[in-house]
C-alpha cells in the first residue's frame, strides 16, 4: 500500500512539472507573438515585486503590529471590567464579597491547587498568596466563580470575563485582580509584548500608569496598595532624600540618595573618595523623568581610572525570608541606558560560598553590552542557587556596576528581582 502512495505521488509530482513545463511555454509564445515583455524581463518584474513586498514586510513589522494588537486588547478588557466592577461597587444593589485580602486573583486555570501552586509563577511575600480557578468551564464566569470573585452578573454588562489574549505562565501574560478591605482594588496585565506599549516604547502604558509595578500594566481606583512579587525595594528610585552629603563631591554628585532599598553609591573605602565620581541618585535621569541611578565613569582626570563605582540591596537571611534554597530560580531585570556601547554594565547576585568560606558572585553575576546608545534598554538574567549557598545566616545582595567598559556613563532604573 505504501509503495502505490509513493508510486502516485510520484506519478503527480511528474504531472505538475510537465504543466509547469507546458505554463512557461505558453508564456514565451505569448510574448514572443505579441512582441510584447520577454520571460526575462518578466521574471525581472516579478522579482523586483518580491523584493518589493519583502521590505514592506519588514517595515510593517507583522510580529510587531500583533503583538500591539494583543496590547491594545488588554488595555480594553482590563478597563472594561474595571467599569463592570465599579458600576457594581457603588450601585445601592451591591452585595456580596469583593474578594479576599491579600489574595492575587489570575485569569489562569490550575487544575490541582485553588492557590496555583502548580503553574510556577513568582512568589508573593509579605504574607500575599495566589487564587485561580480548578476549571476552565469557570475560568470566565461573571458570578463571582470565575477568575475575579466578585459576583458582577447582576449588572448585565459582560457575560463572559476576558482573559489576556495568551494566557500563559510561561510568558508571564496573564490577568490579575486584588481587593484592598481599606479600600480600592487593581486590576492588572503581569506584562505587554510590544515595544510601543511596553516599558519605555513610544506609548509607554506599563510604567506610566501610576501602579506599583513598572512592567505591568495596572488600572483600578487603588493600584499600588498590592503586593507585586519584585523583592526589590524602591526599584524606581522614585523615593529620595534629601539633603544628603556623605563627603563626596556635591557638585559631582548631587546630594540625592535612595530613601529606602538601595545604597546611595557612596564608598568610603575607594582611594580619595572626596574626589570625583560615585554612583549616586538623581531625581530626573530615569524613565518619564523619574528617579534613577547615575554611574559617571569619568575619573581618570582625577587620576582614579575605573575606579568602583556601584550600589547594592541587601537581604538579610533569605533562607528563612523568601525560602531560597537550592533549585530556587532568581530572576532580575532593569532598564538600562548608556551613553556609548562602549560602556559595559555589570550586575549579579553576591551571596555565601561554602567552598569558599566567603562572600563571592560565583557564576551569578553578569555583563552586558547594549545594542545601542542613549536608549532605554531592558536587561533580564537569571540565576538558579544551588548548594553553595549559605541562605541561613548570611545576606545575599543584588550589586550594579557601573566602571567597565569605556569610560562613560549610564543609567539604571526599574530594577526588578523575582524568584520562584
Amino acid at each position: 500500500m505504501t509503495i502505490d502512495i509513493l508510486t502516485k505521488i510520484k506519478y503527480g509530482l511528474r504531472r505538475t512539472v510537465y504543466s509547469i513545463r507546458r505554463a512557461v511555454y505558453g508564456i514565451r509564445y505569448t510574448v514572443y507573438e505579441s512582441n510584447s515583455f520577454t520571460l526575462v524581463e518578466l521574471l525581472v518584474v516579478v522579482g523586483i515585486i518580491a523584493i518589493l513586498s519583502a521590505a514592506v514586510i519588514v517595515l510593517l513589522n507583522p510580529t510587531e503590529l500583533l503583538k500591539r494588537g494583543r496590547d491594545s486588547q488588554r488595555i480594553s478588557d482590563l478597563k472594561s471590567i474595571q467599569t463592570v466592577i465599579e458600576r457594581y461597587q457603588y450601585s445601592g444593589n451591591r452585595i456580596g464579597s469583593m474578594g479576599l485580602a491579600n489574595t492575587m486573583y489570575v485569569s489562569l486555570v490550575d487544575v490541582g491547587s485553588s492557590s496555583c501552586a502548580d503553574l510556577g509563577l513568582p512568589k508573593l511575600s509579605n504574607g500575599w498568596s495566589y487564587s485561580c480557578v480548578t476549571s476552565t468551564s469557570t475560568l470566565q464566569d461573571v458570578d463571582g466563580t470565575g477568575w475575579v470573585p466578585v459576583n458582577i452578573s447582576s449588572t448585565g454588562l459582560l457575560s463572559d470575563l476576558p482573559i489576556d489574549p495568551v494566557n500563559s505562565t510561561s510568558t508571564s501574560n496573564y490577568y490579575f485582580y486584588a481587593y484592598n478591605p481599606s479600600g480600592g482594588f487593581v486590576l492588572g496585565a503581569a506584562s505587554f509584548e510590544s515595544s510601543k506599549y511596553g516599558i519605555a516604547g513610544s506609548n509607554d502604558a506599563v510604567s506610566t500608569d501610576g501602579g506599583a509595578s513598572d512592567y505591568a500594566y495596572e488600572v483600578g481606583t487603588n493600584t499600588t496598595f498590592y503586593q507585586t512579587p519584585n523583592i526589590a525595594v524602591n526599584g524606581n528610585f522614585n523615593s529620595l532624600t534629601s539633603p544628603y552629603t556623605p563627603g563626596w563631591d556635591t557638585s559631582l554628585n548631587g546630594t540625592y540618595r535612595p530613601t529606602t532599598g538601595f545604597s546611595s553609591g557612596y564608598n568610603a573605602g575607594v582611594t580619595a573618595p572626596t574626589v570625583g565620581y560615585h554612583a549616586h541618585a538623581t531625581p530626573s535621569c530615569g524613565l518619564n523623568n523619574s528617579g534613577c541611578m547615575e554611574y559617571i565613569d569619568q575619573n581618570c582626570q582625577f587620576g582614579y581610572c575605573h575606579r568602583w563605582l556601584g550600589d547594592s540591596q541587601s537581604w538579610s537571611n533569605p533562607a528563612s525570608l523568601f525560602g531560597w534554597g537550592p533549585g530556587t530560580v532568581i530572576t532580575v531585570k532593569m532598564m538600562i541606558k548608556v551613553d556609548n556601547t562602549g560602556k559595559i554594565p555589570q550586575f549579579g547576585i553576591y551571596h555565601y560560598s561554602v567552598s569558599g568560606g566567603a562572600y563571592a558572585f560565583g557564576t551569578a553575576i553578569t555583563l552586558v553590552t547594549l545594542s545601542a546608545a542613549n536608549k532605554w534598554q531592558l536587561i533580564t538574567q537569571q540565576y538558579t542557587i544551588d548548594s553553595d549557598w549559605e541562605l541561613s545566616s548570611h545576606t545575599a545582595s543584588l550589586y550594579i556596576y557601573g566602571h567597565n567598559g569605556t569610560e562613560n556613563k549610564m543609567w539604571i532604573d526599574s530594577v526588578e528581582v523575582t524568584y520562584k
